[in-house]
């Protein structure tokens, strides 16, 4: 699988993960994912990619992964 499957598949281990204790309410995580293309073609700029990505999934909702800003599109922030 590519990094868009990787970083779902940590996501849903993450959110059934019973870490029990003080985190037993349930724990989620919100993933960016970027990678190099035409536009994204230095590694500050990868990050910033991925970066402003985690963000819109925390924005959106959290417990999600942006790989694509077209991910959001017709989305509205929560």
């Amino acid at each position: 699988p590519g990094s868009i499957g990787v970083a779902e598949r940590v996501r849903e281990a993450v959110a059934e993960h019973g870490f029990g204790g003080t985190l037993d309410r349930g724990v989620t995580v919100s993933l960016g994912v970027a990678a190099f293309d035409a536009v994204t073609s230095t590694v500050d700029t990868l990050l910033k990619d991925a970066d402003r990505r985690v963000y819109m999934a925390k924005a959106l909702g959290r417990n999600q992964v942006i790989a694509r800003d077209r991910d959001v599109e017709g989305r509205e922030s929560a």
